[in-house]
């Protein structure tokens, strides 16, 4: 499996951090390569709550459904997706000077239509890091206002 971690501060409470977050509603408007989140059918705090996504990658559009695995209100907001990419998401929160500290873990399997396409893993992990900091700036954009 290939991995993305980031850890931003970020000047907003753990608990408003984990809020944004765990409405899944947001992650478009945080992650770039994320263009599409189906409204979940129950709130995606609740264990076992299920949406789906379009994520685009290299010019490939990826589908799939996610499912909430773990939530704890001001520090941590964790899911898991499958169909186009299998991969879990881990965001963990902890307070840090007034603020929060927040660790993005993304370990996901890399397509093999990508792997067709681009011919190396490499490119696609660059790319996903990439993303990863757009997204942790976007964040830091979003919740330190």
């Amino acid at each position: 499996m290939a991995q993305v971690r980031k850890t931003v501060s970020l000047q907003a409470t753990p608990d408003e951090v984990i809020d944004y977050i765990s409405e899944v509603q947001n992650h478009p408007g945080f992650i770039p390569a994320l263009t599409r989140i189906e409204e979940p059918g129950e709130d995606p705090r609740t264990i076992g709550t299920q949406w789906d996504w379009t994520y685009e990658m290299l010019g490939i559009a990826l589908t799939g459904s996610s499912e909430t695995v773990a939530y704890e209100p001001g520090k941590r907001f964790h899911f898991t997706t499958t169909g186009g990419i299998r991969s879990t998401f881990a965001y963990d929160a902890v307070p840090e000077n007034g603020g929060t500290s927040l660790t993005i873990e993304v370990r996901y399997d890399v397509p093999e239509s990508l792997l067709a396409r681009a011919l190396d893993s490499a490119v696609i992990e660059r790319f996903n890091d990439k993303i990863g900091d757009e997204a942790a700036a976007n964040l830091r954009t979003v919740l330190s206002d």
